[in-house]
């Protein structure tokens, strides 16, 4: 059985691509998860670890027009492993995610949201979500204005 099912965020821009009769798609994604410590000498701590996969998206549809760096979705196909040789004679390889299915995992609320903190830095001379998180923590709760 070759399935995988892996949700992270788009790492790189998604590149499309169009031939006659289909559109290609590919994109990084970044997986965090637990990883093993290298200062660890027992092996039993943990700490966070991001791994980045290839992923190319056939005919993706409409899909394809709302994936951007920085979004959060969840990829779910199978694992390809692609074989050539260079100009110089050298075998190679890679192995990529052939996604049947690529879902956005945040509303357009919160895609809206990413996008305005993303862009906030170069607005507010490099401050931005620290600026909007000091603001926010000065606000009174409700029940304290009245």
């Amino acid at each position: 059985m070759n399935a995988i099912h892996l949700s992270g965020r788009i790492a790189t821009d998604p590149e499309i691509r169009e031939f006659e009769n289909s559109t290609l798609c590919r994109f990084s994604l970044a997986v965090s998860g637990p990883g093993l410590s290298a200062k660890s000498s027992n092996g039993q701590d943990r700490e966070e670890r991001t791994d980045f996969f290839s992923v190319e998206f056939w005919n993706p549809g409409g899909v394809a027009d709302i994936l951007e760096k920085g979004a959060p979705v969840l990829v779910s196909g199978f694992l390809k492993q692609d074989q050539w040789t260079t100009e110089e004679g050298e075998k190679r390889s890679r192995v990529v995610v052939s996604a049947r299915l690529v879902e956005l995992l945040e509303s357009k609320a919160a895609a809206d949201l990413r996008r305005q903190n993303a862009a906030a830095p170069a607005r507010n001379g490099g401050r931005g979500r620290q600026a909007r998180a000091s603001q926010s923590r000065r606000r009174q709760p409700a029940a304290a204005r009245r």
